[in-house]
């Protein structure tokens, strides 16, 4: 299983929903029967470690699944400025591959509701 990923540094907006989007393919043809993932965020300066996040694995054929890594608007709200770093772990067929190590770069959001 190969694993790419670009850009490596996204921009957020604290206070919306959080959803990334990754696309798993084998392509060799093997079957991805039995994937599962999961994601965790952490502050970039100290690595503690600011939520786990809510991941869905959703097949998209035998050889393809998205993976779908959220958190809603409510739990957002909270999240510090600065830089969170994040990384996808998946375990299949026995091996455990991360994707390489994407950063958030949290920002104010302006518009606000009270």
């Amino acid at each position: 299983m190969a694993v790419t990923l670009t850009p490596k540094t996204l921009t957020f907006k604290r206070g919306d929903s959080f959803e990334l989007v990754f696309q798993v393919r084998l392509l060799d043809g093997d079957s991805l029967t039995g994937l599962t993932a999961a994601a965790q965020a952490r502050r970039a300066s100290s690595d503690e470690l600011l939520t786990d996040l809510d991941v869905d694995v959703r097949p998209v054929s035998a050889s393809e699944a998205l993976v779908i890594a959220s958190k809603p608007y409510t739990d957002t709200q909270t999240w510090p400025l600065g830089t969170l770093k994040l990384d996808l772990e998946l375990t299949w067929g026995g091996l455990r591959v991360s994707t390489p190590t994407l950063k958030i770069q949290v920002q104010e959001d302006v518009t606000r509701h009270a």
